[in-house]
């Protein structure tokens, strides 16, 4: 697998150039002591911020000193993310350790700061994979295809599993939950009603490493394949299937029905999975986006898909959704 830390060679008198014409503008002097706390003899070259990150805030930082230029990238979590996980980053830096030892295209984990010293909550410094996010393949098919190939890989990954959370616990937390409004506009009541009465008593697969979030926006690609898999806060060990139903929808959303099916097909005939309670996970999933359709629909056209509108989005989820309920 390739190094994800790109570092190239280049001429002595081109970086002295570029360090001493280097004035860092005041929200950039925080990036330039991460730099300084991985190489004190490195300067700081250049701050990108990377697009498409919601949960956690990306920034590329180029550095150097006169013989070479590297580039990592610093992962910040949002303040809600560690609301809800105040362990969030250590988690995800553990959790790409793990991968990284099975040989998964995953972001090198190079430093894990907790101290507060630079940035006031814990980030991690990770290196930067090679490849772009593909919101609208030319090739619907093989893209959904080579997808469920990549899950596969991922579900295979073999080790300790004491350090995920447990699928099936959050799920039952989940459904036992009340809230003071329902979003009625995807039958919200009605969703959580049917899987109420049939959860407890369904056939789990053999749960396997997930990713938790595989949608199109974690993955990268180039010259048609993936090469990257980004972004595991969310990892956890359970069904497949749950990851396979989240899945579905996004492609759904984004490529339509036949891509989605697919994605599904290529993944339940090699991976010879029992694939029978899907729709009930299908179910799950369509729960994820309660109150949160025109969010996503404002994140669609961010990141270049004005053809997708908030209407659009209810209509998937209908079709989603009422197949799920007329299968369970």
């Amino acid at each position: 697998m390739k190094e994800h830390s790109k570092t190239t060679k280049t001429t002595n008198r081109g970086i002295s150039k570029r360090l001493n014409r280097s004035r860092l503008l005041s929200s950039d002097r925080k990036f330039a002591q991460v730099v300084s706390s991985l190489d004190p003899a490195a300067r700081l070259i250049e701050v990108r911020k990377l697009s498409g990150g919601i949960s956690a805030e990306m920034t590329a930082l180029k550095f150097g000193d006169d013989k070479t230029v590297s580039s990592v990238v610093v992962r910040r979590h949002s303040e809600k993310s560690f609301e809800e996980n105040p362990n969030i980053a250590h988690f995800e830096f553990e959790v790409l350790k793990f991968m990284r030892q099975a040989g998964l295209p995953v972001p090198h984990p190079y430093h894990l700061d907790i101290t507060g010293k630079i940035f006031r909550r814990p980030f991690a410094v990770l290196g930067l994979l090679e490849g772009d996010t593909i919101y609208a393949p030319d090739d619907k098919l093989t893209y959904g295809q080579k997808m469920a190939e990549m899950l596969m890989v991922i579900h295979s990954t073999t080790g300790q599993s004491d350090l995920l959370p447990e699928q099936k616990k959050r799920l039952d937390k989940d459904l036992a939950k009340t809230k003071d409004k329902w979003d009625d506009a995807i039958e919200e009541q009605k969703i959580r009603a049917r899987l109420k009465s049939i959860w407890p008593g369904i056939k789990l697969n053999e749960s396997k490493v997930l990713h938790g979030d595989f949608w199109p926006g974690n993955i990268l690609w180039q010259d048609g394949e993936i090469t990257g898999v980004l972004d595991w806060e969310d990892c956890e060990f359970g069904d497949p299937l749950l990851e396979i139903a989240i899945t579905r929808f996004d492609l759904l959303c984004i490529c339509g029905v036949e891509c989605m099916e697919a994605f599904t097909s290529r993944y339940i005939e090699r991976s010879c999975i029992d694939g029978s309670n899907l729709p009930v996970y299908d179910l799950f999933a369509s729960l994820r986006p309660a109150g949160k359709l025109g969010e996503w629909a404002r994140g669609w056209r961010e990141l270049g898909r004005e053809d997708i509108t908030e209407q659009d989005l209810y209509q998937s989820h209908k079709i989603f959704r009422e197949k799920a309920l007329a299968s369970t």
